[in-house]
């Protein structure tokens, strides 16, 4: 009889066990999705800030290589900052998708990824050509490359905000209704030049 109360004791002791180990994971678990769940809310809130900051940069880049406005160091200042903000934005890009386990939503995050990486590459070839050393800034600006330029830029801006929309999408409602209002409402002011050019890519 004191047999069976011990093995009555160790399987209750063990039932206890195994159910407290389930509690601490339940609750690890919660944890973990909450923080990817924070992690998230700043991702998108990032990706919207990035949308004005690409249009701001682009746009007027567009305009300066219509018109041929290579004197000085602007040019070159405005294709370093736009180089800058495809980087920043790759990083959190790449930070970001370990994290994620929606297969829709990886697909779309590999979607910006590829994105901001094939326009780096763009990129980088436009910022060799304004070296003063190695370059040629007049060819940049004049026809062909030129138009296709203006084209590649204002195709990679429309391009980068569709993405960042679908990412938005697919990203859980709770969390898309943590943003602030005033970055939604920032999406809907134009950028400088962004009304005359944003047909370009169509």
């Amino acid at each position: 009889m004191e047999f069976l109360r011990d093995i009555s004791v160790n399987l209750l002791a063990n039932m206890l066990w195994v159910g407290l180990v389930f509690v601490v994971l339940f609750i690890r678990d919660r944890r973990k999705k909450r923080q990817i769940g924070f992690c998230l809310e700043a991702y998108l809130t990032f990706l919207f800030r990035s949308i004005g900051a690409m249009r701001n940069a682009i746009y007027p880049y567009v305009y300066m290589v219509e018109n041929k406005i290579i004197q000085g160091t602007i040019l070159t200042t405005l294709l370093d900052h736009i180089y800058h903000l495809t980087s920043t934005v790759a990083v959190q890009t790449q930070n970001i998708l370990p994290m994620v386990e929606s297969r829709n939503l990886q697909e779309k995050i590999l979607r910006l990824y590829y994105k901001l990486s094939t326009f780096q590459t763009h990129v980088s070839d436009s910022q060799v050509a304004t070296n003063i050393i190695v370059g040629n800034i007049t060819e940049l600006v004049e026809a062909p490359r030129g138009e296709e330029e203006m084209r590649l830029s204002v195709r990679f801006c429309k391009d980068f905000e569709t993405v960042v929309n679908e990412i938005a999408q697919n990203i859980p409602e709770e969390i898309r209704q943590r943003i602030p209002q005033e970055i939604l409402q920032a999406l809907k002011q134009q950028a400088p030049f962004q009304e005359r050019y944003q047909k370009l890519a169509e």
